[in-house]
């Protein structure tokens, strides 16, 4: 096992803390960051780099707008008949008050 590997798994587990946990990001390493990932480096890679959390990592190149616009928006999936206007599947209701809300039926519990 290489000792990425084995520090990766101690981070994991928490039995390790990153150097740099909790502390703020400067102008710097936000720029390297950000270099980094547009070159394919991993998250895991970058968290050992920047001694971070792969979850710090993610979250900062959150905060730079770098998940931006990855993923087409998710639809909602009907599974009922197409004639209700609700999209709850246990509403068979027409023209419900709740229409368009996915969890209309939950006010009724």
């Amino acid at each position: 096992m290489s000792t990425i590997k084995e520090e990766l798994i101690a981070l994991r587990k928490g039995e390790n803390h990153p150097e740099r946990s909790g502390e703020y990001w400067n102008k710097e390493e936000r720029q390297a960051l950000t270099r980094d990932f547009m070159n394919g480096t991993g998250i895991s890679d970058m968290a050992i780099k920047y001694q971070r959390t792969e979850l710090a990592v993610v979250q900062e190149l959150k905060n730079t707008d770098m998940f931006e616009n990855q993923s087409r928006r998710r639809r909602k999936n009907r599974s009922h008949s197409t004639d209700l206007c609700c999209y709850c599947p246990t509403c068979t209701m027409k023209d419900c008050p709740n229409c368009g809300k996915e969890i209309c039926h939950v006010e009724s519990v």
